[in-house]
């Protein structure tokens, strides 16, 4: 078998070629000559020259090919979504029990950063709705992934982004007190669809702690947000598992020896109702309350 035959035997396979390239269909039309001629047959130089020019003569004949459409990126998952992972069964490290939140329904959440190691829980009361307002509390525990926190306005609107909401109005951002220390608030205006909110977005940074708080609560028509009503709710805010983190131990510790005086007084918002606990009650309240 002469060198030529086995060259043609052995020719590459075809290579993926791009639709408009006239190079690929020169290439892709001259093998094909040379299948049609037969392998068993040895082709000189000129030969091969006089089948290029066959197949170069044809080509104001070819048809023009449209360039490749784009590809669509509409389905690609988002970077976090690759880098994030859903928590199972997550178990609760904070807990807020307060009649200022909607009791129903709610939400626990938690996802960890698959390189980096941060942990986010997050917890919903409430919905939309119910029009009973809702409300959001997200604990990030950052890892090395996590960057500068950047300013509230953006923050609010990634978390938003991910509650499904967006921001159509913010304001410039005041501080509020709390049992934490100074909280950075707004009001905002959340939608989704033709509905909107308005609700105050917060967030508390400890750096000190390795811990990030932030979230919303959002009123309904004739019981809007207000700053006491959701000062107030962060104070019912508790650690129930830090393991050995004693940072963040010690953070809450030090919070709870600074609860808010408004808060704890009779009629404030969050202050604790008369049960069959509180001694202050009469026996009527008492019996009621407990059973």
């Amino acid at each position: 078998m002469s060198q030529a035959t086995m060259d043609f035997d052995r020719r590459p396979e075809r290579t993926a070629l791009r639709p408009d390239s006239y190079a690929g269909t020169l290439r892709r039309a001259a093998w094909d000559l040379v299948a049609a001629i037969g392998p068993g047959r040895v082709l000189t130089l000129a030969t091969v020259a006089a089948l290029l020019g066959a197949v170069i003569a044809g080509e104001p004949h070819w048809p023009r090919l449209a360039p490749p459409e784009p590809e669509s990126t509409a389905a690609l998952p988002r970077p976090e979504a690759l880098t994030w992972a859903p928590v199972a069964r997550p178990l609760a490290m904070f807990a807020i029990d307060t009649p200022l939140f909607p009791r129903e329904p709610r939400l626990l959440e938690a996802r960890r950063h698959a390189g980096g190691g941060g942990r986010e829980e997050i917890q919903t009361f409430g919905a939309p709705e119910t029009g009973q307002g809702f409300a959001r509390l997200v604990a990030y525990r950052p890892g090395s992934e996590a960057g500068p926190a950047g300013s509230l306005f953006l923050e609010t609107a990634r978390r938003a982004a991910d509650a499904g909401f967006a921001v159509n109005r913010s304001a410039v951002p005041v501080e509020m007190g709390t049992k934490f220390g100074a909280a950075e608030t707004a009001d905002v205006v959340l939608s989704r669809g033709a509905n909107r909110h308005a609700c105050i977005a917060w967030r508390i940074l400890a750096d000190d702690a390795g811990l990030r708080l932030s979230g919303w609560m959002c009123g309904v028509e004739g019981r809007p947000a207000d700053r006491l009503t959701l000062a107030c709710a962060l104070d019912r805010l508790d650690l129930i598992a830090a393991a050995d983190d004693k940072a963040v131990r010690a953070y809450f510790a030090r919070a709870e020896r600074n609860r808010l005086p408004q808060c704890t007084m009779r009629g404030a918002p969050g202050a604790r109702r008369a049960g069959w606990l509180d001694l202050e009650a009469g026996p009527e309240l008492r019996l009621r309350s407990h059973s």
